[in-house]
């Protein structure tokens, strides 16, 4: 209907990248994000959208983590639109990976006063209490946000990771399964599996399994958790030895 309508074209780039990071690693969606991008750039030079969706392309797997050009893109983002709601949560995903977690709390919290039912606000808040310790509320945000939208894999995914790491291992296992019927080749689903059988000192099928998880090559967004899922679980194998395989692992990570 408008060939040179810039929101369409911008939210179309947020879309197609989403596509590529979460479920469809195939290249042809990075140069339909870029062209998206570019299309809407040259409509708007400072639009918002674009700019994020400059920002995620960029901070990616396939674009080696760029970090600091990406929080340069989605900054500028915000210059222009302080109130950009896929611009704030973002910005609060990169600063969480690199570990600064207030700051990140203070975008995403900010997503929630304008939006309350941002589920992918909530889960990184689930994410970021994962990873400061604070398993319970994890665990509660977790379950809050699937109720919310049953069928999100930044919930799915990560969810049964809080419960392992307090030791709850069948009550794990049994979040992993639930996963599984929704996405049923998650490679992270598996490392985790592989964390639980490492703990209970099943250190053949835990390295088993880790072997499996590491096998999928692909650029999706998440890929990084299920390496370092995967390394978790070859630490604890090398208690006993396996050296070797620690080794392994953190040279993917260190390489992706």
């Amino acid at each position: 209907m408008d060939p040179a309508f810039a929101d369409a074209w911008g939210s179309l780039a947020q879309v197609y990248y989403s596509i590529f990071a979460l479920y469809d690693p195939d290249p042809k969606l990075i140069e339909l994000t870029e062209r998206a991008i570019a299309r809407t750039l040259e409509l708007d030079p400072v639009h918002p959208k674009a700019l994020c969706a400059h920002s995620q392309l960029l901070w990616s797997a396939a674009k080696g983590f760029q970090n600091r050009p990406a929080l340069r893109a989605v900054t500028a983002a915000l210059k222009v639109d302080w109130r950009c709601e896929p611009a704030l949560y973002w910005r609060g995903v990169v600063l969480f990976h690199l570990g600064y977690y207030s700051q990140a709390v203070q975008d995403l919290e900010e997503v929630l006063r304008m939006h309350p039912r941002s589920a992918l606000a909530r889960a990184s808040l689930a994410h970021i209490a994962l990873d400061t310790g604070k398993l319970d509320v994890a665990v509660d945000v977790y379950e809050r946000v699937i109720e919310m939208e049953p069928h999100l894999l930044q919930a799915n995914v990560f969810c049964p990771m809080a419960q392992i790491v307090q030791g709850r291992l069948e009550e794990g296992r049994r979040l992993i399964h639930r996963a599984r019927t929704i996405f049923p080749a998650e490679p992270q689903l598996t490392a985790m599996e592989a964390i639980a059988a490492a703990l209970e000192g099943d250190f053949k099928r835990a390295e088993k399994l880790a072997d499996e998880s590491l096998r999928e090559k692909s650029g999706r967004m998440h890929s990084h958790h299920a390496w370092h899922c995967a390394g978790n679980a070859y630490a604890l194998c090398g208690k006993q030895g396996c050296s070797g395989i620690v080794q392994r692992a953190c040279l993917l990570v260190g390489e992706n």
